[in-house]
């Protein structure tokens, strides 16, 4: 807990304003709502597995965080059908700490099956919009969290930046490319995608202004249609093709412990399974994350 107190609640905090909600009022929404206490302490548990300066402990408090996090999902996943006033703030701070957690947790260490690290994310984006799920069902509560001492937390302050010409130019031939699918194949989710291309744009325009906090990964996500997340099940190309994309919003949060190596993770990742055709379409964000001499370091 003073691990919370001290740091980790600055891994969910956007700013000054959020910082006394994420370090004191949601320790004390916790005190009421065990899996809310329990979470806490499995991501406070993680960070100090991640960056604590005792590797020796290390193990023991990664198992801690497993512990925890068994305890508070458990709990969690009993609630889940009677969502109401008295649980919604701590249910939406829960739901928010799942996400960092599972982005957080470590990695297997050496070479990976890129379709293993694709279907991770997948389910991190999963969680992640599970944040939005929970205070939507079975009523509305945002609301109520606007206008309680969580109301901070959901008012955004979006502070867009100029695009280079360079990211102009990739989101033309985002939406070339899918109209291109869309004249080819009368199946093709056209307007699905072109949403999660709009929702890529006002993301990195957020990311041009200055915004670093876990907002820009999870707001993409949030917004994503649920026919997007199916497409990405089915492993469509185009899909893939926004994944990558995305990998560009974690580069912009590579500084914060929870998402380190993400971005790298899954572009190269993504580089892996797409062959020549869908490749070009993907090399912005290579360049992105990997520099412009990504080849060298992905092969080809």
């Amino acid at each position: 807990m003073m691990e919370w107190c001290n740091t980790t609640f600055q891994t969910l905090s956007r700013n000054e304003r959020t910082d006394p909600i994420w370090r004191t009022i949601v320790p004390e929404e916790a005190l009421s709502h065990p899996f809310l206490m329990h979470g806490i302490l499995a991501l406070s548990s993680l960070h100090l597995a991640r960056t604590g300066p005792e590797p020796t402990r290390r193990g023991s408090y990664l198992n801690r965080a497993v512990a925890h996090q068994n305890q508070a999902l458990a709990l969690f996943r009993e609630m889940l059908g009677d969502v109401n006033e008295s649980n919604a703030k701590a249910m939406f701070a829960f739901a928010g700490i799942v996400a960092i957690y599972t982005f957080g947790f470590p990695q297997t260490p050496g070479p990976q099956d890129p379709w293993d690290c694709v279907d991770n994310l997948y389910q991190v984006l999963v969680l992640t919009r599970g944040v939005q799920q929970v205070i939507h069902s079975p009523r509305d509560f945002t609301s109520f969290l606007l206008n309680s001492s969580f109301g901070p937390i959901l008012q955004v302050e979006e502070t867009r930046g100029p695009m280079p010409e360079d990211t102009i130019a990739m989101l033309k031939q985002l939406r070339e490319a899918n109209k291109v699918c869309g004249a080819r194949d009368p199946n093709h989710e056209l307007q699905v995608y072109e949403g999660s291309i709009a929702n890529l744009e006002e993301m990195l325009s957020w990311c041009y202004g200055g915004m670093r906090a876990n907002t820009i990964a999870g707001r993409w996500a949030i917004r994503l249609k649920p026919r997007f997340m199916e497409l990405l099940r089915e492993r469509d190309p185009l899909a893939l093709v926004m994944l990558a994309h995305y990998a560009v919003l974690l580069q912009y949060l590579k500084h914060r412990w929870c998402f380190d190596e993400w971005c790298v993770r899954v572009s190269t990742a993504v580089w892996a399974i797409l062959d020549d055709q869908w490749r070009p379409l993907i090399q912005w964000a290579m360049k992105e994350i990997l520099g412009v001499n990504f080849l060298e370091q992905v092969g080809t």
